[in-house]
């Protein structure tokens, strides 16, 4: 016995009392490590960084610490315990456990359909991120592509030989019919022309009329 403990049953007057005492206080405490089990078993949840096998063994030595403090916990307690804590993406597995026939939901076969489903899972995962991956290379190939032929047709612009370019305004070589001076000189000529009209051919006439008679 422990100084702690005899303290606590110095004042005793009969070993009976003494015996009554510490059953007392060793129920207590009994009782309220249970209650601390309990309550860690019902709050424990899935890590992330944790493997689906690890926290089966988590909880399954959990269930084992509340049962050997006297309190009883069922398998299927357990069970559900570990299906309703585990990630999301298990959600599908859930649905189908409740499909299993009753007498093949134990510990056992729930552990092997887990580890079943966690390769699968990783596969798929894997899949899909090969598959994304795969995307990505293909877009950034893509774009380098557009980006080099864009490139390459700019050089291409400015390497053409304007020697060998006709322009369609004064069928000259050499040039654009956006940069030929000609076209501009010739809109710039036929603008007069085009102002003359009628009143400026009868004025002539009658100039010209004036002129020889004044010869004559």
């Amino acid at each position: 016995m422990e100084l702690s403990q005899v303290t606590l049953i110095e004042s005793c007057t009969s070993s009976k009392e003494m015996i009554e005492k510490l059953d007392s206080i060793f129920k207590l405490k009994s009782d309220f490590n249970k209650m601390l089990l309990l309550d860690k078993f019902y709050q424990l949840k899935m890590e992330c960084n944790e493997t689906v096998v690890q926290y089966i063994s988590k909880v399954e030595n959990l269930a084992h610490q509340v049962k050997d403090a006297g309190e009883t916990i069922s398998d299927a307690t357990v069970i559900t315990k570990i299906l309703g804590t585990l990630p999301p993406k298990y959600r599908t597995f859930r649905q189908a456990w409740l499909s299993v026939d009753d007498s093949k939901q134990n510990l056992s076969n729930l552990t092997a359909r887990l580890i079943d489903e966690v390769t699968s899972l990783t596969q798929s995962e894997q899949t899909e991120s090969a598959f994304f991956v795969s995307k990505f290379e293909q877009e950034q190939k893509r774009q380098m592509n557009n980006s080099r032929n864009e490139k390459k047709f700019k050089n291409q612009s400015r390497d053409i030989d304007k020697t060998k370019i006709t322009c369609f305004s004064c069928r000259k070589t050499g040039r654009y019919a956006r940069d030929c001076h000609s076209k501009s000189r010739g809109k710039s000529n036929n603008v007069p022309e085009r102002s003359k009209g009628p009143n400026y051919s009868a004025f002539s006439s009658e100039i010209r009329r004036t002129v020889e008679r004044s010869e004559e």
